[in-house]
């Protein structure tokens, strides 16, 4: 069997929560109970979550900025059409906020949303004209209590009125990966 040489750069990210203590990614975050209060106020204290911009957001994007900046260059000029953001949970947001706060013309190969939604929906919606057509693969179970099921919902509303291409897979657990989840997840970028 021949083994095809790497073609391109796949950059995970994943979040989670340590005893009470705040959710960070590269220097931004959302407290736990800000998540709960949100599920226990249904669809009006998310739709007010997902508007807010989560305190540290601008520095997060600037170091992630010089992370992909770092990644090309360490990789001898790899184009960012030819990378794949993705992760889990926050991760999951981190990568899909990053790819769409990249530069005009410096849109990636894909992003990977795995049990994630949306925040600061109204940046997200403007910057999905500047990155028409975004790949994008999505996941999330129906009985998640750490993000709830609606919000993947919402997220996908979001990225097809922005022209994104979206594969979205549903699965019956929790906030969680689906045992088929991988495969359908290299499956997608195989075909990138």
């Amino acid at each position: 069997m021949r083994v095809r040489e790497c073609e391109g750069t796949a950059i995970p990210w994943h979040a989670a929560p340590c005893s009470g203590q705040r959710i960070t990614v590269a220097a931004h975050g959302v407290h736990p109970s800000s998540l709960h209060s949100m599920v226990l106020q249904g669809g009006d204290g998310m739709a007010k979550l997902i508007r807010e911009e989560p305190p540290g957001l601008a520095e997060c994007r600037k170091r992630l900025v010089q992370l992909v900046d770092e990644v090309e260059t360490m990789t001898g000029g790899l184009p960012t059409s030819r990378l794949v953001l993705g992760g889990f949970s926050q991760g999951g947001i981190t990568a899909m906020d990053l790819a769409l706060h990249l530069p005009p013309g410096r849109t990636v190969a894909a992003v990977t949303v795995l049990s994630g939604a949306p925040i600061v929906v109204d940046q997200w919606g403007l910057r999905l004209k500047v990155h028409a057509g975004l790949k994008v693969f999505m996941t999330h179970g129906q009985s998640d209590m750490v993000l709830p099921f609606a919000a993947a919902g919402w997220l996908k509303q979001l990225l097809d009125a922005g022209g994104a291409t979206v594969q979205y897979e549903v699965h019956t657990g929790g906030h969680e990966l689906a045992h088929d989840t991988i495969p359908k997840v290299t499956n997608f970028w195989a075909g990138l």
